[in-house]
């Protein structure tokens, strides 16, 4: 969806299969080596998960 430069790191906007929303957080050098582009298919691994309830 999006990609968010901050500082040091990259937040990356997500989209599930099933059409949910997911952030993903990662350092400069890890979206370098990845590559992705805006539409690109990718798998998310979660190591620590946060959950906000919607509004």
């Amino acid at each position: 969806r999006r990609v968010i430069p901050l500082g040091g790191s990259v937040r990356v906007e997500l989209e599930a299969r099933t059409g949910g929303a997911l952030e993903a957080e990662l350092d400069r050098d890890a979206w370098r080596a990845l590559a992705l582009q805006v539409g690109d298919g990718a798998t998310a691994v979660p190591r620590a998960v946060r959950v906000f309830p919607a509004h």
